[in-house]
């Protein structure tokens, strides 16, 4: 373990519910249909044949669907430092509680998704995979307006920023969902597991489901020089105080961080800042 739990009285207990367990062994489409219903979710994210995919992730709390995970310590903690990051960027994002099933940790996070609203990715909107910054562009016909198009493109060019901080080597259509109610935008961000690692840092060639981009390239770095959003939001990053967020995570979580841990998170912390200023993002 990579930390210690003080007090598991904040721990959520994951129990198992009769009816969700019927279908769960019975009837996945069933419950499938059923968590469509109360949750809004679509019925093709819940539940995919021939492939189980999540479905039995799913777990009823005090009558409100939530998600349970079981992961190892260092996943667990990098859930719980992928939302600070969200949220230190202002961007939406689910919420992380620790829990356990039969004895084993994981990360519980309550539905999000709301009722009566449309979410899509990328991949619904037939946009795959773009190369360079042409993102940018394809967001133009998604919008009704101006004003909604530029709320989103800074929304988009934040969780640029965020994953270039934390490394994210796994958004895809799978954790980049957008929702459709009275105009598009982002929806919450989730699955921060595969982050803070430096290993990956190297060629600079950071690539998301929002685009491939050689850092190292003239261009790219150009390009983000010259945009004064991307220069305001790498400022931010630049004052990220990485320990007291994993303070913060110990104190509302309960538990206690292994020093070596904190050692790595901080020295990564370092190699990311250093990195952005080797490839002169910055002006």
């Amino acid at each position: 373990m990579n930390f210690s739990i003080k007090n598991d009285s904040k721990i959520i207990d994951i129990k198992t519910d009769k009816e969700i367990e019927f279908y769960k062994k019975e009837n996945l489409n069933m419950l499938a249909k059923i968590i469509n219903r109360e949750t809004g979710i679509n019925e093709s994210s819940i539940y995919l044949p021939p492939r189980i995919m999540y479905i039995n992730n799913w777990y009823k709390l005090n009558g409100k669907w939530c998600f349970y995970k079981q992961m190892d310590s260092l996943s667990i903690v990098n859930q719980f430092l992928g939302e600070k990051v969200s949220n230190y960027f202002d961007l939406p994002s689910a919420h992380y509680q620790l829990a356990k099933k039969d004895n084993k940790y994981g990360v519980v996070t309550p539905n999000f998704c709301e009722k009566n609203t449309t979410y899509k990715t990328l991949k619904d909107y037939k946009i795959k995979y773009p190369k360079d910054f042409d993102i940018f562009k394809l967001l133009i016909d998604l919008c009704s307006n101006e004003d909604e198009y530029n709320r989103l493109l800074n929304d988009i060019k934040k969780i640029m920023i965020r994953d270039l901080y934390t490394w994210e080597y796994d958004r895809t259509n799978h954790n980049l969902m957008f929702k459709e109610k009275s105009g598009i935008e982002v929806a919450p961000l989730y699955d921060y597991e595969k982050s803070f690692n430096a290993n990956y840092l190297c060629p600079y060639i950071y690539s998301s489901v929002l685009g491939t981009f050689d850092l190292k390239e003239k261009d790219t770095q150009e390009f983000i020089r010259n945009d004064e959003m991307f220069q305001s939001l790498l400022n931010k990053l630049m004052d990220i105080d990485i320990i007291e967020m994993l303070s913060e995570i110990e104190m509302e979580n309960d538990i206690a961080l292994d020093e070596k841990l904190k050692d790595n998170y901080k020295d990564y912390n370092a190699k990311i800042k250093l990195m952005i200023r080797k490839n002169k993002l910055l002006r």
